[in-house]
């Protein structure tokens, strides 16, 4: 509702180009595709970029068939770091839920957080490889599926996000294996 007084109208303008390289054969497929773009905001003369402009992004997938049932599978993404506000400082600031006489004069004040310039800097990049394979058979008339997947195998550690309460930064999923039995009936 545009009449909402915490709604904010804005404009904004986004640009960009991709590039997709593909190859197919019966052995193996590859696939590569590339981004390049830009978003900007312009909300009550403040002007940034959001939360989700990525610069650069790449994608690289490759696909190997050597046996009838058999895939596997090498995906490695890499994507330029998301913009983000940084913390410039803490400050406590009083809270007066209780103003009966007396209770307020005790307050210490919570933690508040003080951000610079909305979306000025950059979280570093964020890249990882995937490896997989699977296995797909018929056994007793029942179609299956078994796999093995392991993901971050060289176990870069991505930022998820910064906790600005504690001061910690807390990452994305470290290396991961899993494995799968899938029994279609």
């Amino acid at each position: 509702d545009v009449t909402d007084p915490d709604h904010i109208q804005g404009t904004g303008k986004s640009y960009g180009t991709e590039f997709t390289l593909r190859y197919h054969s019966t052995l193996f497929n590859l696939y590569a595709a590339y981004s390049l773009s830009w978003v900007r905001i312009n909300n009550g003369g403040v002007v940034y970029y959001p939360r989700y402009d990525r610069r650069h992004h790449l994608n690289v997938l490759a696909v190997l068939q050597p046996l009838r049932g058999l895939s596997t599978t090498v995906r490695w993404e890499y994507g330029s770091g998301f913009p983000f506000s940084q913390t410039v400082g803490y400050l406590d600031r009083l809270m007066f839920d209780d103003a009966v006489p007396g209770q307020f004069e005790l307050e210490t004040g919570s933690p508040y957080v003080l951000l610079g310039p909305k979306n000025a800097a950059r979280l570093p990049s964020y890249h990882r490889l995937d490896i997989s394979a699977n296995y797909k058979f018929t056994i007793i008339g029942l179609d299956a599926n078994v796999g093995v997947d392991l993901l971050n195998v060289y176990n870069h550690k991505n930022i998820f996000y910064f906790d600005r309460k504690t001061a910690q930064r807390v990452n994305m999923l470290s290396f991961y294996p899993s494995a799968t039995l899938t029994v279609e009936y």
